[in-house]
């Protein structure tokens, strides 16, 4: 999923109904692009680590995104990629 071009108040929305969606739907990872400046970047690692549905995040080699680890909710795991 891709946050550039949104306000952080967006940014923060898609991303609560994203993780919300990855583990209703047993979605255990998803990339996120952040950008590597900004105040969406900045937010985005407490973001995650406050919500109850990640697992763990970490930052991508390439400084600009995110690979989120969602929590486990008893169906079959599923990995997707969105933006790439």
């Amino acid at each position: 999923m891709d946050l550039h071009g949104l306000t952080l108040d967006e940014a923060y929305d898609r991303v609560k109904e994203a993780f919300r969606d990855c583990h209703a739907k047993g979605i255990r990872k998803l990339k996120v692009i952040t950008g590597r400046s900004g105040e969406i970047c900045r937010q985005f690692p407490h973001w995650a680590q406050l919500d109850d549905n990640v697992k763990s995040v970490q930052l991508n080699r390439d400084g600009g995104s995110y690979f989120v680890r969602i929590k486990n909710n008893g169906r079959q795991a599923t990995s997707v990629f969105k933006g790439d």
